[in-house]
């Protein structure tokens, strides 16, 4: 079995590196009504004029909240909207490499370089829209149960 720790990081640093360039680089606005009106509670949540009221999208509580709270440190701007999503974009890859952790390098690298390229993931990693929590908790799923049921 070829195991190379510094290969290993290097390829996992530069994904995130990938997915930060990608926003600076890549952004193109916002994708439609869901980000824009995300956008709209968390800085309502952010200014303490938040309100649940009929409309569905104030339910949606984690991507308002760490929205909000992301509004709070840095500022209303389009990093800020897209902070939260990236930084779940790649917790998505460390928990691929966190499940893959004992095999071999070659594995590694290219389950981190498929998620990575993967145009859905790539294409979301910095869209405010519910789609990467959604995958996180997908993807979070499957690593717990993979730890449970033959990392024991």
């Amino acid at each position: 079995m070829y195991k190379n720790k510094a290969i290993e990081h290097i390829v996992l640093f530069l994904s995130i590196v990938i997915i930060v360039l990608f926003f600076v680089f890549g952004f193109e606005g916002y994708y439609g009504w869901d980000d824009m009106e995300y956008a709209q509670l968390a800085y309502q949540w952010a200014t303490g004029k938040f309100d649940l009221s009929q409309n569905h999208f104030s339910y949606r509580h984690p991507i308002i909240l760490f929205t909000g709270l992301s509004y709070k440190i840095f500022g209303l701007n389009d990093f800020s909207s897209a902070l939260p999503v990236m930084l779940l974009s790649i917790l998505i890859l460390f928990l691929v490499y966190a499940a893959l952790y004992k095999n071999d390098t070659r594995i590694i690298v290219t389950a981190i370089l498929l998620t990575l390229l993967m145009p859905i993931f790539i294409l979301y990693s910095h869209k405010l829209m519910g789609d990467m929590y959604v995958a996180t908790g997908i993807v979070g799923s499957f690593v717990a149960y993979y730890f449970y049921r033959f990392r024991s």
